[in-house]
């Protein structure tokens, strides 16, 4: 019932490998093909579920997602198993495990942000055969089809992303005259490679790493300052900005967009964002600011779970599929 092939890949300098499953029964002579990569670590495995399950629900027929976890860490099979088992559910999708070297350990991280949060930077050379490529963080909920984003105009470019006023964070370059989140991104792979971007640019964040506020965020604004640009503001809704800066201090500030295109973007969001610490699966936040909808998926994708309420942490107990 789900044909699946598993190969080896080798990797060059990042000596890494890949598994790869495709889910695919419906025979359609034509799909718009789709690479979405993810980059959870093993305390982020849930959370990356949940967000494949929504963008997985919200595709359209025709539509073929090749969506990529990338990983530092060695996932044991029973966390692989918990992605794998999502070709139960959804078919016309592909899905790729690509474990690299952690090649970024002269870069700072803290407990909530590990160096598998630099591997994005990299994207150009391990997927050489796309052209472009979409990045979601895990704490993702996607509600509509991506083929609009990923046909987004974005040669001018090397990343494309959501506004954001965490330049208030930047200690060092808070000069900066536009600024984007990191968490959703369009990243144009053929420019990069075409520019040879990676080993500067990873030779510029060690040398420059005590500046790096928001690690890889920093990175992307500051170093790339004249070739970043902004998706359209449905692509990233941050789960309490809106209501926040509204209700809470009757402003506006998300600069770039105006008022009116963002209420409309918040009202019918494609990518929700869970972007600060008030997660939905957190302790009171389930039904603030969009927390329905994490829910809503995490009840889709089978999982079971057991709220610690000390920590407001969750555990994985069961996958009902």
């Amino acid at each position: 019932m789900i044909f699946i092939i598993l190969f080896i890949i080798l990797f060059s300098f990042l000596n890494c490998f890949q598994d790869k499953y495709i889910f695919n029964k419906n025979k359609l002579s034509e799909y718009n093909n789709i690479p979405i990569a993810f980059t959870p670590d093993k305390n982020f495995i849930l959370p990356t579920i949940v967000s494949i399950t929504s963008l997985l629900k919200n595709k359209n027929i025709n539509t073929y997602y090749i969506i990529n976890i990338i990983f530092l860490q060695n996932f044991t099979n029973d966390e692989l198993n918990l992605f794998i088992k999502l070709g139960n559910i959804f078919d016309n999708w592909e899905l790729n495990f690509i474990k690299i070297n952690n090649i970024f350990n002269n870069l700072p991280t803290n407990k909530n942000i590990p160096h598998s949060t630099y591997i994005r930077l990299i994207f150009s050379s391990l997927f050489k055969n796309y052209s472009k490529i979409i990045y979601l963080d895990g704490d993702t909920i996607i509600l509509k089809d991506l083929y609009k984003m990923y046909n987004i105009n974005i040669s001018q470019y090397y990343f494309v992303g959501q506004f954001t006023n965490g330049i208030k964070y930047e200690k060092y370059f808070n000069s900066l005259t536009h600024y984007i989140n990191a968490g959703v991104l369009l990243i144009n792979l053929d420019q990069q490679r075409k520019d040879k971007i990676e080993e500067k640019i990873l030779k510029w964040a060690e040398k420059n790493k005590e500046f790096l506020a928001l690690y890889k965020q920093t990175i992307i604004n500051y170093y790339f300052i004249d070739k970043i640009g902004l998706l359209p503001p449905e692509y990233g809704i941050f789960s309490d900005s809106f209501k926040f800066y509204i209700e809470k201090t009757n402003n506006f500030t998300l600069g770039n967009y105006n008022y009116s295109e963002y209420e409309k973007a918040y009202n019918d969001p494609a990518i929700i964002h869970f972007h600060s610490s008030n997660k939905p699966w957190k302790k009171n936040a389930k039904k603030r600011y969009y927390g329905y909808y994490w829910w809503k998926y995490a009840k889709i994708s089978g999982m079971k779970i057991l709220l610690n309420k000390k920590k407001y942490l969750y555990k994985i107990i069961k996958l009902v599929l």
